[in-house]
């Protein structure tokens, strides 16, 4: 892949994260973990806030956090651990939010 083409596809993969962040109202943030923080769930609030923090090490999951806290997720956060699906997971998590 030369330059030209790299850019144009660092720019395309660019244009649909902003899609999905618009689309799906999700954002990202790197700390202590990975924490996805969703909007456009509350149809009555839509800039409402949903979140969850992941951390992986030692190729395990862990979920550190959860707002608002739904309960036991230890079935869902051992199939993730076992399929590695954390797309899956991701969209399950949305739902449950």
């Amino acid at each position: 892949m030369d330059t030209n083409q790299g850019i144009r596809h660092k720019e395309h993969i660019q244009d649909v994260i902003s899609w999905y962040n618009k689309l799906l109202g999700i954002r990202v943030e790197g700390r202590n973990g990975v924490k996805f923080i969703f909007n456009n769930i509350n149809s009555q609030n839509p800039n409402e806030e949903y979140s969850f923090t992941l951390r992986y090490a030692d190729d395990n999951y862990t979920l550190l956090d959860c707002d608002p806290y739904l309960g036991d997720m230890k079935e869902f956060i051992q199939e993730l651990n076992q399929t590695n699906g954390l797309f899956k997971f991701v969209r399950i998590m949305r739902e449950k939010l």
